[in-house]
């Protein structure tokens, strides 16, 4: 009878090759299989600023046309949009933190003393930043000093903005990604109040830019009409920052 080859053990050559296939099989998934995660992550924050969206449009129809500002001023205290929106339409804190920025470099939107009565649980990680342009920080433009007008969306609870004064809402930017700093932190609590310098839009410098970039040198913002859109990076158009006169 001939020997029955049906349980030879591999020769050393035969695992070598074996153990090459597939670590260059590897090699080529993986990439494919990191890109698919960041993918998952810019649509999970796409779907996070879409949620926000609704919210910002609930408030307008419920205050008759006046969109939903960076500030509320209660007393001597202040508190953001995002507590805002938290406290009384979107449950899910979540919602307010970008998948791709990891715990514990995001910022907090709130500083100041516990109001429970107010914001019951504040949210502790933050990650999207509101277009509060204001009037003579856009460098180069002609624009008016006059600080009871806003050119970005509502600075704060006392200078409202009204959709009248939006020049074409569907071309204006709301609220994007915020920048990850050199340093590993996102922006500063004093940031948080918003975009209020042309300096910390996606042309700024990294020193002074607010506007992120982490989704593979674009971000992701929400505009005027409730649509989320990505930009690469430094290519925002000047005129989409500026909201109303």
């Amino acid at each position: 009878m001939g020997e029955d080859t049906r349980f030879l053990p591999f020769t050393l050559v035969e695992l070598l090759t074996a153990v090459m296939i597939m670590a260059i099989l590897l090699g080529l998934l993986l990439p494919v299989l990191s890109s698919a995660r960041m993918k998952a992550r810019e649509v999970g924050c796409k779907s996070n600023l879409k949620q926000i969206g609704l919210g910002v449009t609930m408030y307008i129809d419920d205050h008759k046309g006046y969109t939903l500002p960076s500030n509320f001023s209660v007393g001597s205290e202040n508190y953001s949009w995002i507590d805002y929106l938290h406290a009384s339409d979107l449950e899910n804190a979540g919602v307010f933190k970008c998948p791709e920025i990891p715990d514990g470099v995001c910022f907090n939107p709130y500083g100041g003393s516990a109001m429970p009565e107010i914001i019951p649980n504040p949210v502790k990680q933050a990650s999207y930043v509101m277009n509060v342009i204001q009037p003579g920080a856009w460098a180069g433009a002609n624009l008016t000093t006059d600080p009871t007008k806003s050119h970005g969306w509502g600075k704060d609870s006392n200078t409202p903005v009204h959709t009248a004064r939006v020049r074409d809402p569907s071309a204006k930017i709301v609220i994007t990604d915020c920048f990850i700093k050199p340093d590993g932190q996102t922006i500063t609590s004093a940031d948080a109040r918003g975009i209020m310098r042309f300096e910390e839009t996606d042309h700024g410098p990294v020193t002074e830019r607010d506007v992120g970039n982490h989704h593979q040198e674009r971000f992701n913002a929400l505009m005027g009409d409730c649509r989320v859109v990505d930009f690469q990076d430094d290519s925002s158009g000047h005129n989409q920052w500026v909201v109303a006169n």
